[in-house]
């Protein structure tokens, strides 16, 4: 039985093989590396298995484009892997025209909760830093 990590792998390598016979998949994956390439310092490495585990456990990934879904069993919550090497974790219930990004564990990362008890808006870059993870690299 395969993990998520033997699953994104192999999605990742069918993806780049695809790329190299569909420009459009090669500019999305490209997209990718250079989106983590400008943003990525400072985000934190996870593993993908504890994450899937956590927010989507059993989840099979549905390759859409330069990304590998896991959607959980009750479809309101999806761990979003980018063939580059990251993730975030969105809440597919919000409606509205931004999406919901969630921490690793599937939980609100719009707020933070200060030394003093006081819970504050993050700004834009705590935000980002909260909700994107680099996909930890099987040793």
């Amino acid at each position: 039985m395969s993990d998520a990590k033997t699953d994104y792998s192999e999605a990742v390598s069918s993806q780049k093989d695809a790329a190299t016979r569909d420009s459009m998949i090669a500019d999305l994956i490209q997209q990718g590396y250079a989106r983590k390439a400008e943003y990525g310092v400072g985000w934190d490495t996870v593993d993908i298995n504890d994450v899937v585990s956590v927010v989507a456990p059993g989840a099979k990934p549905v390759v859409v484009g330069s990304k590998i879904i896991y959607y959980s069993a009750d479809g309101t919550k999806a761990v979003v892997a980018d063939v580059s090497g990251y993730l975030r974790v969105q809440d597919l219930t919000k409606k509205t025209r931004k999406r919901q990004y969630l921490d690793q564990f599937g939980d609100d990362a719009y707020n933070v909760v200060e030394s003093n008890g006081k819970k504050r808006g993050r700004s834009k870059s705590e935000f980002q830093k909260a909700t994107h993870y680099m996909i930890k690299k099987r040793m």
